[in-house]
C-alpha cells in the first residue's frame, strides 16, 4: 500500500517572531498582545532583566 501524503506545516514547529520592545510595553502588555504569560517571555528570553528597555528584541514562540 502507497503511504499516507503528509501536509507541511507553513512554519517550523518550535520558530519565533522577533518583538522589538516600545517605549512604555511592560512583559504584561506584551504577554497580552501575543496571548501567552509572563513566564513564557522569561522562558523564551532568559537574558530578561528586571526592566525592559526601548529597542530591547524579545523572541516570541509562535
Amino acid at each position: 500500500p502507497k503511504p499516507a501524503e503528509q501536509s507541511i506545516p507553513d512554519h517550523e514547529p518550535g520558530a519565533f517572531l522577533s518583538h522589538e520592545v516600545k517605549m512604555g510595553e511592560t512583559l504584561y502588555s506584551i504577554s497580552r498582545h501575543y496571548r501567552c504569560t509572563i513566564d513564557q517571555l522569561r522562558m523564551w528570553n532568559p537574558q530578561l532583566g528586571a526592566v525592559l528597555q526601548a529597542g530591547q528584541t524579545l523572541r516570541i514562540a509562535q
